[in-house]
């Protein structure tokens, strides 16, 4: 059962074949994880500069998610142009769907441009991210269910964000 969490994401990647919505349905488990962690969510947009604008303990925080099956592959350059504009702690969250799925947090303004990133150290963020992560993947998965369909499923996220 404590990995009951990765069987609900295999279920959704296999669902969800295209890696644009897969990517999407990450940013959604990843807010539903950011508000369970006491996240105030200020902005949730699936297109545009960032992701996930959230203010937590008086610091603000910008996030870009990204899912795929190497981080190698991520445009850290394109990332840190991208949110140049922002106010807040920029981070990359990594969402690691092999087995034992995790989120990797990477202070943007401390990774090098280029898309080799460095060894992965867990800080507090990506730890108190993993510890709500089942529960975030198992919520989000019950949204989900009720149609089967991403699209309608984030309708219900949005809704958890701001009324929770």
């Amino acid at each position: 059962m404590r990995y009951y969490y990765c069987y609900l994401l295999k279920m959704l990647r296999e669902r969800e074949h295209d890696p644009k919505e897969f990517g999407k349905i990450a940013q959604d488990i990843v807010a539903i994880d950011l508000k369970l962690c006491g996240h105030k969510i200020l902005e949730y947009s699936l297109v545009g500069k960032s992701d996930i604008e959230t203010e937590f303990k008086g610091d603000r925080y910008v996030f870009q998610v990204k899912s795929s099956e190497k981080l190698s592959e991520i445009n850290v350059r394109q990332i840190k142009d991208e949110l140049k504009a922002k106010i807040g702690k920029k981070i990359l969250i990594f969402f690691d769907i092999s087995f034992p799925a995790r989120l990797m947090c990477f202070d943007l303004d401390n990774l090098p441009n280029a898309n080799i990133i460095p060894v992965f150290k867990e800080d507090k963020l990506s730890e108190d991210l993993n510890k709500n992560l089942s529960k975030a993947v198992q919520r989000y998965y019950e949204f989900y269910k009720q149609y089967y369909r991403a699209e309608y499923a984030r309708k219900l996220v949005k809704n958890f964000i701001e009324t929770s």
